[in-house]
């Protein structure tokens, strides 16, 4: 194994991003989605979501805000932008939150499969 140094983990894309659909927008156009950083999730969780768990006024906005980006992997929105993103159809950003929920593991679904793809191995009792 290779380990890196403080400089290469820095330099290091680690932010991918997959395209998602928005019929409301048009046939065959839609959005870029990419990973949320670590101090965005802080930041989403903090902001996104009521003392109940359950998820705050603004989060569909707030999620496209992080998660929206262009070709580059550069952001498209501004935090600024999410008045004019609560105008949008709802459905809209519902496809755009519900994908880059999925892609971020944020889901009872994908943190499941994190769970089970991440488990520990148990060793076979009957070897040896």
């Amino acid at each position: 194994m290779e380990v890196l140094t403080k400089k290469q983990i820095l330099e290091v894309d680690d932010l991918p991003r997959i395209p998602v659909e928005i019929p409301e927008w048009g046939d065959g156009v839609g959005v870029y989605i990419r990973k949320l950083t670590s101090a965005e999730h802080t930041r989403l969780v903090k902001e996104g979501t009521d003392d109940g768990g359950k998820l705050a006024k603004g989060f569909r906005e707030m999620i496209a805000v992080f998660c929206v980006v262009n070709e580059a992997g550069l952001p498209v929105f501004l935090k600024s932008d999410m008045a004019a993103l609560g105008l949008k159809a709802m459905s809209a950003l519902d496809r755009i939150a519900n994908a880059a929920m999925e892609y971020n593991g944020l889901t009872d679904a994908s943190r499941d499969d994190l769970a089970k793809n991440s488990a520990t191995p148990t060793p076979d009792s009957s070897s040896g």
